[in-house]
C-alpha cells in the first residue's frame, strides 16, 4: 500500500513537470518581424555585422535577440506596448506594437545604414 502511494506521488509530479517548461503561457503574445536594411550598398557590408534587437518596455531594456544572418526576431511577450530597437546598425527606426494576450503581431525594422540617413 505504501508503494503505490509513492508511485501515484512520482507520477504526479512528472505530470506537472512535463507540462512546465516549454508551454507558451496563453496569456502572452507574440511579436516577430524583420530588420530590413534599404540601402543596397550597404546591404552587404551590414550582413556582416553582428545586430541584435533590444525590446523596450517603460523605457527599460526587457530582453535582446541576437539576429540571425536573414534577419528575423521574434519575441514572447506580456501584454502591453513595446519599443524595438536594432543594435548594431545604424539609422535604424524605433518601431513599437501593442499586444493583447493570445495575439501575434507583426513589425519590421526599417534600417538605412547609409551617412545621409545619419
Amino acid at each position: 500500500m505504501m508503494v503505490s502511494v509513492v508511485l501515484l506521488g512520482c507520477v504526479g509530479l512528472a505530470a506537472a513537470s512535463c507540462g512546465g517548461g516549454s508551454a507558451v503561457n496563453k496569456q502572452d503574445g507574440t511579436v516577430r518581424g524583420h530588420v530590413v536594411v534599404v540601402n543596397p550598398v550597404a546591404g552587404p557590408l551590414v550582413s556582416a555585422v553582428t545586430t541584435s534587437v533590444r525590446l523596450v518596455r517603460d523605457g527599460k531594456p526587457v530582453d535582446t535577440e541576437s539576429i540571425p544572418p536573414k534577419r528575423s526576431f521574434h519575441f514572447e511577450v506580456r501584454p502591453g506596448t513595446y519599443a524595438f530597437e536594432v543594435v548594431g546598425i545604424r539609422g535604424c527606426t524605433t518601431t513599437t506594437a501593442s499586444v493583447r494576450p493570445g495575439e501575434v503581431k507583426r513589425t519590421d525594422i526599417v534600417c538605412d545604414p547609409s551617412p545621409a540617413a545619419g
